[in-house]
């Protein structure tokens, strides 16, 4: 009976152990109100590349909290993964987040990626704080190269309110005054997210007779945007950066983004898409390569370090030749990661990369 009493507890601090040592990653996402589908998106791209590391026999416990992109509840949920969870890294969406989240990852000394983080100082002067997103200046040079080869005269700009977005337009701007293009930008204007009406500002866009308009907005806000352009019959080419690329934005929008071209992350491997569109049935769209890496990334540090997360840092921060769901790449040595950029098209068959 004593033999079998010492046996129950040996497997029970064998259990506790065993959890102590696992990688504990926390998730905070907006998976409901402003964002959520962005959210949802980044959730299945972690969920999945947490599953497949337990086939491949990595010990790992996720945590995943609702911070709805309310910054005063990031910082609270990511404190409360930090001291009960005992958290190894934490993954949070957007650079809004980023920026309050990463001075508490750097005073714990935990690992952060933001995912769809384009606000540089997001990872400036840090050593615990990565992104993991295409850089707004390789989205702005490839930009404004297809808008010049296009020939384009006259163009708008509509844009969110949020650190990001102006990071990415600032991009533009500072591309377009290198390659002597400013005079192309006629119009800008920017929203609040949840906008309801765009109707004084497309009727600037009328008055100037604008031949294209790129539209950096949320989800939400380019469905209710498209509707009002197609209301409006305003007939001009919309420009995406980002987001065109999301099947229920397109179904959302009926034809209204058809054959129209947008900038993005270069496509995810095939098999990465494969395996996505077999867990899920639909296509990867915005962020879910990204959170998939971001977890493989993670992964790879944790066993290269011990579970020491200064050697975690130090080893995202100088990965070289790194193969995941978006090819192959190498950190950039500033806390991002070298991701390829593309020219693609909206298509009744899918998002066609032009180049």
């Amino acid at each position: 009976m004593r033999n079998l009493l010492f046996q129950i507890v040996l497997i029970f601090f064998c259990i506790g152990a065993a959890n102590a040592e696992s990688l504990k990653i926390g998730l905070i996402a907006p998976l409901t109100g402003t964002g959520s589908a962005l959210g949802q998106y980044v959730k299945k791209g972690t969920e999945l590349s947490v599953t497949k590391a337990k086939e491949n026999g990595v010990e790992i416990d996720l945590f995943v909290e609702d911070d709805n992109w309310d910054a005063p509840k990031s910082i609270s949920i990511a404190q409360r993964f930090i001291s009960l969870k005992k958290v190894n890294a934490l993954l949070v969406v957007g650079s809004a987040i980023g920026n309050v989240i990463a001075p508490i990852a750097e005073r714990n000394k935990i690992v952060m990626i933001a995912i769809g983080a384009s606000d540089f100082n997001v990872v400036k002067n840090r050593t615990f704080s990565f992104t993991h997103w295409i850089t707004p200046e390789k989205e702005a040079e490839l930009l404004i190269k297809e808008l010049i080869s296009r020939r384009y005269s006259r163009i708008g700009l509509f844009g969110t309110e949020q650190e990001g977005v102006i990071a990415v337009v600032n991009a533009i701007n500072s591309e377009a005054k290198k390659k002597n293009v400013s005079d192309l930008f006629k119009v800008e204007k920017y929203f609040l997210p949840n906008q309801t009406d765009f109707s004084s500002a497309l009727l600037k866009v009328k008055e100037e007779q604008l031949d294209a308009l790129i539209l950096c907005l949320f989800p939400e806000d380019l469905v209710t945007l498209v509707k009002q352009i197609k209301a409006l019959k305003i007939n001009i080419p919309l420009i995406g950066v980002e987001l065109f690329e999301d099947e229920h934005l397109i179904e959302a929008t009926g034809d209204g983004l058809y054959g129209n071209w947008y900038v993005n992350a270069d496509n995810p491997t095939p098999e990465f898409s494969k395996l996505f569109n077999d867990k899920y049935n639909e296509f990867p769209a915005w962020g879910t390569p990204n959170s998939y890496d971001a977890v493989s990334l993670i992964v790879e540090a944790y066993k290269n370090s011990n579970a020491d997360t200064i050697k975690m840092a130090k080893y995202l921060s100088s990965i070289n030749n790194f193969s995941g769901a978006l090819g192959v790449y190498s950190a950039s040595g500033d806390n991002r990661f070298n991701l390829p950029a593309a020219v693609k098209v909206v298509t009744k068959e899918g998002f066609i990369k032009i180049h």
